[in-house]
């Protein structure tokens, strides 16, 4: 069984002696096969065989003393041989305990744990006095001490831009004495590094070149000054924390997408299928238990005079909600939550909301639709297990306002069949999931569509989100929450004012219909050329909310939107299970579209033959009127001096069929 080699780098210091007797260099164990006696030892054993067959006896003084001074040169240079075969095995032993120390670093749990190994192994194999890690804190842009090794105290260092930049691109150790006069910061702060061993500065940069932190060491206790190898062989061993740090914290946000990705699947899963109320609460609070590894979990409603009322309570220890003698009583921070429509996260020591629980920690989110408070829903740890994170927060309230949303449009849509068909427009009340359309269909059959459908002549749209996959990538899972609900949230708004439906959801991509379940006569544009004018808002809006999400997470990644666009014959209807019906079209221009939307470019828009013959003296040639200067909705077609063109593009292949596809691109 191996062991580890950190006690052994943390016992190394520079007051043994090496091979010479010097002071000051690292230890390192003889190999019995290099060494004096395997250099000198063999010289002498051959010049005592041959002296008395080479020199005849002493004959004088002269001979003698030239003799000497040859053996002499003889031995120094073979003394300096040994020299450099000790040298080597001494490098060739720190590389090979370089690697090792790569194989625990990569078998740790956690960055603490690699920090505390950094900075022990560095102190042990240098002989350093002092030693410490400095972290680098984004939000108050200063370096402090993270770990400490000997005397080092607590100290802070301001960052200003130009220093940190200057940090970031620093990829080899630096020995802050002679950098003072290049680089002002270590002038200016020169006591303050004394302090926590600042000999020697390893910066520690992460992958996307940020600066995550630094190594510093201190002076060594045998005095001797850090050599050019002591800083490659730091500079190795900071890279390769570095990559065992970015590796633990690529693993780590992969699982939380992963696992955001599951709530959210799960959620919006339960809540499209057809059970009542009181099973619904109980299958969501049994997804959110499981998913978000919580112990117990209610769901509370407000009654008419906005009091929160208990739906359902699953899972054991909740100790927020009690049973009094037959009366449940929940307690105040739950209620203020409920009522308010505040976010609790428990523990949190900078709350003003008083809690009283035996619990290890919580979470209260409000169901908010619109203003409306709705009620809320609570998640627990019971001791034992780990806190809830602020990630973990976010993620509660994006699935919170879906389930708000859903909530509202079920209640909405019960209420309006329960008068009996009674006529009023309940456009908006459904646009996630429904379309006015759809709902009077419903309404219309009582609650039931039946399986099945028909062929009729629609427009196709689909907006993809150009590289989508390296782009996710890059981001953390709230990052990639976020910017799919702004996606969503935005698209889903210029379809439904340009009358269309929304078909559904395809991860990084969303498809829409145009004139389904009825044709659109009553609107002074058709269906197709709605479609069409939709695109090109889209292409719109959508570098707007890039630009948005850019700014508000401190990013600079490229966004772009690829749409296509076809029209013709086909099939429309409820496809599924009774237990579980899509409202969706299938045939070969949706095949076509998404053929398009895939060849599509960042920001361009790829439309069919029958699509360009159906608007193509109606809409190229002419633009759209800003919405803001009309006061309407409505699209309005009027002449401008840059209209919208159109180009004829290289026809393409399209699987299934035999002749190749006419394509144009839209030009706005």
């Amino acid at each position: 069984m191996r062991t580890s080699i950190f006690p052994l780098f943390s016992t190394i210091n520079y007051a043994n002696k090496d091979f010479t007797g010097s002071q000051g260099a690292l230890f390192i164990p003889k190999n019995p096969c290099i060494g004096r006696k395997s250099v000198i030892g063999k010289f002498i054993h051959i010049m005592g065989a041959t002296s008395s067959v080479r020199n005849p006896p002493d004959t004088g003084n002269v001979s003698s003393g030239m003799d000497e001074i040859r053996l002499g040169k003889i031995f120094s240079r073979l003394k300096e041989m040994e020299r450099l075969e000790e040298e080597v095995e001494r490098k060739d032993y720190l590389l090979q305990a370089l690697y090792e120390l790569i194989r625990e670093l990569n078998a740790l749990e956690n960055s603490e744990a690699i920090y505390q190994a950094l900075l022990s192994s560095s102190v042990g194999i240098f002989g350093s006095s002092i030693g410490s890690v400095l972290l680098y804190d984004a939000r108050s842009k200063e370096l402090s001490t993270y770990l400490e090794r000997g005397h080092a105290t607590g100290i802070a260092f301001p960052l200003d831009d130009k220093t940190l930049m200057l940090f970031s691109s620093i990829n080899f150790p630096v020995i802050p004495e002679k950098k003072e006069d290049e680089i002002g910061f270590f002038r200016d702060h020169k006591r303050d590094i004394i302090k926590i061993g600042g000999e020697v500065w390893v910066p520690l940069v992460g992958r996307l070149g940020e600066l995550r932190g630094i190594l510093c060491l201190g002076p060594r206790l045998s005095g001797r000054p850090y050599s050019s190898d002591d800083l490659l062989l730091l500079s190795m061993l900071a890279g390769s924390i570095m990559q065992a740090i970015n590796n633990k914290e690529a693993n780590t946000e992969l699982k939380d997408t992963v696992k955001n990705l599951t709530v959210i699947n799960e959620v919006d899963t339960i809540m499209h299928s057809s059970v009542d109320t009181t099973a619904l609460y109980h299958l969501l609070l049994e997804a959110l238990i499981h998913t978000m590894e919580a112990s117990s979990a209610a769901f509370l409603s407000l009654d008419g005079a906005g009091n929160p009322v208990v739906e359902k309570v699953l899972g054991e220890g909740l100790d927020l909600i009690s049973n009094n003698e037959g009366q449940v009583v929940i307690s105040e921070a739950i209620r203020i939550s409920a009522s308010r429509g505040i976010s609790i996260l428990y523990p949190d020591p900078s709350s003003e909301i008083s809690v009283s629980t035996k619990l290890l920690s919580f979470l209260s989110v409000p169901l908010v639709h619109g203003e409306k408070v709705l009620g809320a829903i609570i998640i627990a740890r019971a001791q034992g297990g780990r806190v809830f994170e602020p990630a973990e927060l976010r993620l509660l309230k994006f699935v919170a306002s879906q389930i708000s949303i859903s909530l509202e449009n079920r209640r909405l849509l019960f209420d309006y069949l329960s008068q009996k068909k009674e006529t009023f427009k309940v456009r908006g009340l459904f646009e996630q999931y429904l379309s006015p359309q759809l709902v009077d269909e419903l309404l219309n059959r009582q609650g039931s569509l039946p399986i099945g459908g028909q062929k009729k002549d629609l427009t196709i749209l689909i907006a993809d989100i150009r590289k989508f996959v390296n782009i996710s990538e890059q981001l953390s899972s709230e990052e990639l929450v976020d910017l799919l609900s702004r996606f969503y949230t935005q698209m889903v708004k210029v379809i439904l004012r340009g009358k269309g439906i929304v078909d559904k959801f395809m991860g990084d991509a969303v498809m829409a219909i145009f004139g389904a379940p009825i044709g659109n006569i009553e609107y002074a544009l058709s269906d197709t050329e709605r479609a069409v004018l939709v695109a090109v808002e889209m292409q719109y809006d959508f570098k707007i909310l890039a630009e948005e999400w850019n700014a508000h997470w401190n990013r600079n990644i490229l966004m772009e939107l690829g749409i296509g666009v076809c029209s013709g014959n086909v099939f429309i209807g409820n496809i599924g299970s009774y237990h579980r019906m899509e409202y969706t079209v299938i045939g070969r221009e949706v095949n076509l579209a998404a053929r398009l939307s895939s060849l599509a470019q960042g920001g361009q828009i790829l439309i069919g033959e029958s699509v360009y013959h159906a608007v193509k003296d109606t809409i190229f040639g002419r633009s759209l009127l800003p919405r803001e200067s009309t006061g309407s909705t409505s699209y309005i077609m009027v002449k401008k001096k840059v209209p919208l063109t159109v180009k004829q593009m290289t026809p393409v292949r399209v699987k299934g069929l035999e002749r190749e596809v006419i394509v144009y691109e839209v030009v706005y």
